[in-house]
C-alpha cells in the first residue's frame, strides 16, 4: 500500500511515518516504477507504525524504541529506565501542580516575575536532559542510519578507509608519515603532481590554445618545464582505516 493508505489505517499522518522510516523504526520494501522509487508498506509495515505509535504515546523516546526493536533481549533494562524517567516527571509535576493550585500565575508581568514565582518549587528540580546534552539532529540521525548499515556487513566490509590529510604541504605530509609509522598505524599515500596533471592530451589542448593566443607568449615546453618544476601545483593524501582514528589523531597531536 502507499503512504496514503498506511496513514489511513494508522491514524498517522504522512510527515510522522516518513519521520519514523528516517530513524530506523519501519522500513518498507522500495519499488522502481517509471525510472521512479516508491515505498509499499505491507501489514506488518502497518503494525510496526501502531507499534511504535502506542510507545511513543506512552513517552518511550524514539532511541529507547529502535534498541528494543533491534534487541528484545535490552526491554528488560529499558522499561526498568523509563519507569525511572517516569516517576521523577510525576514528581516534578506534582510539585508544580500544587503550586499552579496555590497560585494564580497567569497574572505575571513578564517572563522574569514568573520566573520568581515558580523559582521555590523548581530549584531542585533538575534540568531536562536534552538542555545537559546537546543533539546534532541531523549528525546524530545520520550516525545511528551509517551503525546500523555497518551492523548488515560482513566482518570484512566493516571497516573502510577515511582521509586524514589531503593539502600541498609536502613537509607536514612527511612528518604526518613518520609519526603514523612509529605509532604502527597502517596507511596509504596519495600524490597528485604536475607530471600526472600535464598528459599528452592535455599538453596537446594547450599548444592548441597557445597557437591562437596572440601576444607575448612562451613555448609549449617552456609552459611545460615551468609547470613540472613548480612543486606548489603538487597535492598530497593520507588515508587511514576509520576504526584507526583516535589512535591516529593522538599520534598526530605534536604536529598541531
Amino acid at each position: 500500500m502507499k503512504i496514503k493508505e498506511a496513514a489511513r489505517a494508522t491514524g498517522l499522518t504522512e510527515k510522522t511515518i516518513r519521520y519514523y522510516e528516517s530513524r530506523g523504526l519501519v522500513v518498507p520494501a522500495a519499488r522502481e516504477l517509471n525510472g521512479r522509487s516508491f515505498r509499499d508498506y505491507s501489514e506488518a509495515d502497518v503494525e510496526a507504525l501502531r507499534t511504535v505509535a502506542t510507545l511513543r504515546r506512552a513517552r518511550f523516546s524514539v532511541e529507547q524504541i529502535a534498541r528494543m526493536r533491534e534487541e528484545p533481549s535490552c526491554i528488560p533494562d529499558v522499561v526498568r529506565g523509563y519507569a525511572k524517567n517516569v516517576e521523577e516527571a510525576h514528581a516534578v509535576l506534582g510539585r508544580l501542580l500544587e503550586l499552579l493550585e496555590r497560585e494564580d500565575l497567569t497574572d505575571a508581568a513578564d517572563a522574569e516575575e514568573l520566573a520568581a514565582r515558580l523559582r521555590p518549587a523548581t530549584e531542585t528540580i533538575p534540568l531536562p536532559k536534552q538542555d545537559l546534552r546537546f543533539h546534532f539532529r541531523l549528525l546524530d540521525e545520520r550516525d545511528a542510519q551509517t551503525r546500523r548499515r555497518v551492523r548488515e556487513l560482513p566482518d570484512g566490509l566493516r571497516f573502510g578507509w577515511m582521509t586524514l590529510y589531503s593539502g600541498k604541504d609536502r613537509a607536514r605530509f612527511e612528518d604526518m608519515q613518520v609519526s603514523l609509522r612509529l605509532a604502527g598505524i597502517p596507511f596509504r599515500t596519495r600524490t597528485y603532481t604536475a607530471t600526472e596533471r600535464l598528459s599528452a592530451q592535455g599538453l596537446a589542448n594547450m599548444g592548441s590554445s597557445m597557437a591562437n593566443f596572440r601576444g607575448p607568449t612562451v613555448t609549449n615546453f617552456g609552459l611545460q618545464a615551468k609547470l613540472l618544476s613548480d612543486e606548489r601545483l603538487d597535492s598530497y593524501g593520507i588515508e587511514i582505516r576509520k576504526r584507526d582514528a583516535a589512535r591516529a589523531r593522538e599520534a598526530l597531536r605534536s604536529l598541531h
